[in-house]
């Protein structure tokens, strides 16, 4: 049984105006699943043994800032970048469906699941924003039908990423 105010907020959408005019934006780490997708990935390196040292200490010095700013993070996803420099773009995206299939699908909230198919049902414009990758954020837009993404790219040269974001 459904919360009543996800229904409300159906239902609002539901009786709204129809047409892609009007546009639905998700997030998705914290706000379509529970948590951050990143983690997935993190927690496959360090299972693996693939984690230096240098990357732990770079993850556990942020996870201790009180408030990190923008700067921060944009640090972190560069950080985390450079170490795909030379995969290719078909490993990253095999990679993260098969991260999003065994440990982030069983993350996805309901609700949030609820509410992205009445947008659809009326017409709208369905996006998803994240600052995650593009490869994080593409098995969850296949599987729900959206679109439209805005997230943090990658730079990709004859098919293979640098380690730089675009």
């Amino acid at each position: 049984m459904s919360h009543p105010a996800l229904q409300q907020h159906i239902a609002e959408i539901l009786s709204g105006p129809r047409g892609a005019h009007v546009a639905a934006f998700f997030d998705y780490d914290g706000t379509l699943i529970d948590g951050y997708s990143v983690m997935a990935y993190l927690g496959e390196r360090f299972r693996q043994r693939r984690m230096g040292a240098d990357e732990m200490l770079e993850i556990a010095s942020f996870s201790m800032l009180r408030d990190p700013s923008e700067a921060d993070c944009e640090e972190l996803v560069r950080a985390g970048m450079r170490r795909w420099a030379g995969k290719t773009e078909d490993e990253m995206i095999a990679l993260w469906r098969r991260l999003f299939r065994s440990r982030i699908a069983s993350t996805v909230f309901p609700e949030s699941w609820e509410l992205v198919l009445a947008h659809q049902r009326m017409g709208h414009t369905v996006a998803l924003a994240s600052s995650a990758t593009r490869y994080q954020v593409l098995p969850m837009a296949e599987e729900l039908g959206i679109d439209h993404l805005l997230c943090t790219t990658a730079e990709v040269r004859d098919g293979q990423l640098p380690g730089e974001i675009a």
